[in-house]
């Protein structure tokens, strides 16, 4: 149960980032982290990347879910394959977060893209 939880709180952080960039950002916890960035030096930078006038598309395939060193019930990663396009831009990655459950719902406290 908690795994379809998460798959879901994935697909609508997706969502979010083609349609809604306050949704989008809030589900970014307030201590997360990059391998360089903190939140907000992060989100600045996905700015750019933002729906507008010219669409936003977001895929993600190959989803894999499990608890985070397989103990802690409210720390999960998850790992996909996002393939990213913006009008003259496109972008096939994969990604890993770091997914936690807040009282507000599920957040991201850590995300890396692992190109290829």
């Amino acid at each position: 149960a908690l795994r379809q939880e998460v798959r879901a709180a994935v697909e609508a952080w997706r969502a979010a980032w083609e349609t809604d960039p306050d949704s989008f950002e809030s589900r970014y916890a307030r201590d997360f982290r990059t391998e360089s960035f903190g939140r907000d030096d992060w989100l600045a930078t996905r700015r750019q990347f933002e729906p507008g006038d010219v669409p936003v598309s977001v895929r993600i395939d190959d989803v894999e879910v499990f608890r985070y060193g397989g103990k802690a019930p409210d720390l999960w990663h998850v790992a996909f394959r996002q393939r990213f396009t913006r009008e003259n831009f496109s972008s096939d990655v994969r990604k890993e977060q770091v997914w936690r459950r807040a009282d507000s719902g599920w957040e991201i406290v850590y995300e890396a893209i692992r190109e290829g």
